[in-house]
């Protein structure tokens, strides 16, 4: 025993002997370490305060962005928050590259709580923005109200198959080992995957089957053309509806007999050349693929009243501006435009008969007032052929001829188009071909809606599958909180489902008072605001914990505790 202690004594002798120089070397090495990790330090509290001033900046337009009252005001602050959001995802990245190395797993917890806490704080600033556009929408304009719905129908579908999934999630996976958590995680990250991918197959399906659908259409719809600027790119588009930013397209008419004749109708009732008359002529009814489908075409019609009505119209228009023009024969005591024509050319008759009568009897004598009469009685006869406006201001012939064509050219074509609209065979042959294209290009759209429908609906359950393993590794917050929180989302989106449908239901029935319909457009409003003061809050509480989780990585990065 007593050599074991000799030996150790040896030991720290010769150490002992050589403690300088090998005290020298550790401690060269020990502080080349120091600095290293003091420099790795400064460049990770950096990365930090750069990836939070970004933030900041985002934070500062979605304060603008709630107080936002126009569409416009908002809009803009929305391009600036996408903006600003794309810079901070850079920052983001190069953050995450320092704190890829150096930290340990105390640090690292808090820095990935940190990150996924100001992700779902920015994920929240977008969807509160999305709602706001459309709620500034939907309070100027009440007639948007039942597009605002449907959509609201479709997300909230949505919404409710993603908590419900997150939900059942947390309630089954509360107690799983975190190793467990993680082997989850990747199969949850590749399904997610393929949903996506699956997703977007059916989005590229759905929009091949909206193209068909409208390329479809193209014989029966009035169809414009006209150039759009998106991200300083010059592109064609072409619509259904008249671009009202544009004044420069082009119109594409329909081929179809029924249809053309429907548009021409309508122009000439919105036209103003139909005295008293300055709407719509032709009518149009929802034909819809069936009774469920969303998918459908306007289909052109005309109520024999209207009909009825309009016919008189101008009929008396016709006959107004063919008496106020009257005819070539028209005495000068006729209250016509040839009568007071008339007026006039016996007015110069009679100038010039002066004249002559008084050169004959006084060939040398200076009649130069008379012969100024002649000029002037011939320019009012010349103005009331050619102008349509005399020196008076008074209407001339040409005006009273121009406005009788007008009248019968405009009576010409309503009564053409009138007659094309009556044919029964064109008319059939019309309402055949809308059927036509609902029965094969309307059910492949409403196809298409369904699979893609199909696709998101399996996406968001995928999505949340990934998002509860995520939120149960990160332990930020029991199931239970987490498992509330799906059940207030749920219970909201159930609410923007019944009052969306109940809108629509308003809309559609007949028998619905403008009561019902106004309260129906209040209750939408009113769920709308509802869910982003919702989200609100949840965002002011992400915001407080993504603080904290900053503060306390400063903290440890400032001090080099793991805690």
């Amino acid at each position: 025993m007593r050599k074991k202690f000799i030996a150790v004594y040896a030991l720290m002798a010769v150490l002992a002997l050589g403690s300088t120089t090998l005290t020298s070397c550790v401690d060269d090495t020990e502080s080349a370490s120091v600095t290293a990790m003091r420099d790795a330090r400064l460049r990770q509290l950096q990365a930090l305060a750069d990836q939070e001033e970004s933030q900041a900046k985002i934070d500062a337009i979605t304060a603008q962005m709630k107080e936002a009252t126009s569409e416009a005001e908002l809009a803009m602050l929305k391009a600036q928050y996408e903006q600003q959001l794309a810079n901070y995802q850079q920052l983001k990245a190069m953050a995450e590259q320092q704190m890829a190395t150096g930290l340990n797993q105390y640090q690292s917890k808090l820095y990935n709580d940190y990150k996924n806490a100001i992700d779902q704080v920015n994920d929240l600033a977008g969807e509160i923005a999305e709602q706001s556009l459309d709620l500034i929408e939907l309070k100027a304009d009440s007639s948007s109200a039942a597009a605002y719905a449907q959509e609201e129908i479709i997300k909230a579908n949505r919404n409710i198959a993603y908590q419900e999934a997150l939900k059942n999630n947390y309630e089954a996976l509360a107690a799983t080992d975190i190793e467990e958590l993680k082997a989850k995680e990747a199969e949850a990250e590749a399904a997610k995957t393929e949903k996506d991918k699956a997703l977007s197959l059916a989005d590229n399906s759905k929009t091949e089957a909206n193209n068909a659908f409208t390329n479809a259409k193209a014989d029966i719809i009035r169809r414009y053309v006209y150039q759009q600027t998106i991200n300083n790119e010059t592109v064609t588009k072409i619509s259904e509806t008249k671009p009202s930013s544009s004044t420069d397209y082009e119109t594409l008419e329909p081929t179809n007999e029924v249809a053309l004749a429907a548009y021409t109708l309508n122009d000439l009732g919105n036209s103003g050349d139909i005295t008293n008359w300055n709407t719509n002529i032709a009518t149009t009814k929802e034909v819809k693929v069936s009774e469920e489908s969303t998918t459908s075409i306007n289909q052109f019609e005309i109520l024999a009243s209207t009909l009825s009505q309009v016919t008189r119209k101008v009929e008396s228009m016709v006959k107004g501006a063919t008496d106020d023009l009257g005819t070539e024969g028209d005495k000068s005591d006729k209250n016509t435009a040839w009568g007071r024509h008339q007026q006039l050319v016996e007015a110069l008759e009679a100038a010039q008969k002066t004249y002559n009568d008084a050169v004959k009897a006084d060939p040398k004598g200076d009649h130069s007032s008379l012969l100024n009469s002649v000029k002037d009685a011939q320019e009012a006869v010349d103005t009331d052929l050619e102008k349509e406006v005399n020196k008076q201001g008074n209407n001339t012939l040409l005006y009273y001829q121009k406005e009788a064509e007008k009248a019968e050219a405009t009576q010409t074509k309503f009564n053409e188009a009138v007659a094309v609209f009556n044919d029964a065979t064109k008319y059939k042959a019309y309402t055949d071909r809308v059927a036509a294209i609902l029965a094969k290009e309307g059910k492949a759209v409403d196809a298409a809606k369904d699979a893609y429908w199909d696709a998101m609906q399996e996406l968001a359950i995928a999505e949340a599958n990934v998002e509860s393993i995520n939120n149960l590794i990160a332990d930020t917050m029991d199931p239970e909180t987490l498992i509330a929180d799906c059940d207030t989302q749920i219970a909201l989106e159930k609410e923007t489902l019944a009052i969306a449908e109940a809108l629509i239901y308003n809309v559609n029935a007949g028998g619905a008072s403008a009561t019902e319909r106004e309260a129906a457009y209040a209750d939408l409003i009113e769920n709308a605001e509802k869910k982003i003061e919702y989200w609100e809050s949840k965002k002011e509480l992400l915001q407080k914990m993504a603080e904290q989780y900053k503060s306390q990585l400063e903290a440890s990065l400032n001090s080099g505790s793991a805690e």
